[in-house]
């Protein structure tokens, strides 16, 4: 029951991303990615494991 919990509560965050001013990092509001239910079923593990900040550098593009 535990795992269901904790998937049910996974689906519903938000990964945040932030881009590179000039001083500073600024969270950049309109690149906001939810997790599907599919990628919290997927990653479930690797989020329990390593956490949402790790995660969400995995599943985002690096643009650089």
């Amino acid at each position: 029951m535990l795992l269901i919990t904790l998937h049910l509560e996974l689906k519903h965050m938000e990964f945040k991303t932030y881009r590179i001013d000039k001083e500073h990092m600024v969270e950049d509001k309109n690149q906001n990615v939810e997790l599907t239910d599919h990628e919290a079923e997927l990653y479930d593990r690797q989020i329990r494991l390593w956490g949402l900040e790790s995660q969400k550098r995995q599943v985002q593009p690096n643009l650089t």
